[in-house]
C-alpha cells in the first residue's frame, strides 16, 4: 500500500498532477497487489485528489480526511 499525500501551505512546493498519476500508475504497474491511497487536507485539494485518483484508475482511492493525529 502507498500513501500519498497532497497537501502543503506553499503554492511552490505543490507537485503537479501529472506527474502524481504517472507515479501511480508506475507503482501500481510494478506492485499490480498494491493500492494507492491518496489524503488530501482542504476542500480544493480534495477536488485535486478526485481527479489524480481518476487518472490513475483502478487500485487507487480517496481516503476520508482524518486530523493529523488520526
Amino acid at each position: 500500500m502507498f500513501l500519498f499525500h497532497y497537501g502543503t501551505t506553499w503554492q511552490t512546493k505543490f507537485w503537479r498532477e501529472e506527474s502524481w498519476v504517472a507515479l501511480g500508475r508506475d507503482l501500481l504497474g510494478r506492485f499490480p497487489e498494491s493500492s494507492v491511497l491518496l489524503s488530501w487536507g482542504n476542500d480544493s485539494e480534495h477536488q485535486v485528489v478526485m481527479r489524480i485518483a481518476a487518472a490513475i484508475g483502478t487500485g487507487a482511492r480517496v481516503i476520508d480526511r482524518y486530523p493529523l493525529k488520526g
